[in-house]
């Protein structure tokens, strides 16, 4: 009876060893298909970000050129009614805030510097 219980225990073995490699080939899987679709994602959000910030920027040039002609019509207004459009030019600007295309572009992250759920990393 000995020996058929260690050939139980052996076989026994054998089916955990097997069973180990499986879960773990099945674990390596499931781990790259998760990467492929974390960078997949990544990729996908970056492009998303570049697309934002190139209409920001399609935008904020028509903003500029907009205010640029209005400064330019201004000029050549009578000096009371210029100082008048230059004044209410300079509060339109203010209002506006900042225009500078290039800070949209430099906020823009590539694949690698987003994390999986698509915010900058610190």
């Amino acid at each position: 009876m000995a020996p058929e219980i260690e050939a139980m225990r052996a076989e026994a073995r054998r089916k955990h060893e097997v069973w180990i490699k499986e879960y773990e080939i099945a674990e390596d899987k499931r781990k790259r298909a998760e990467n492929k679709q974390r960078i997949e994602q990544s990729i996908k959000d970056s492009r998303q970000h570049l697309e934002q910030i190139i209409g920001q920027w399609t935008e904020t040039q028509g903003i500029i050129r907009f205010l640029q002609g209005v400064e330019d019509a201004a000029l050549k207004l009578p000096p009371d009614d210029g100082e008048v459009m230059l004044a209410r030019l300079q509060l339109a600007r203010a209002f506006l805030g900042d225009q500078d295309p290039l800070k949209h572009f430099l906020r823009w992250r590539l694949p690698g510097e987003l994390d999986e759920s698509g915010f900058e990393r610190g």
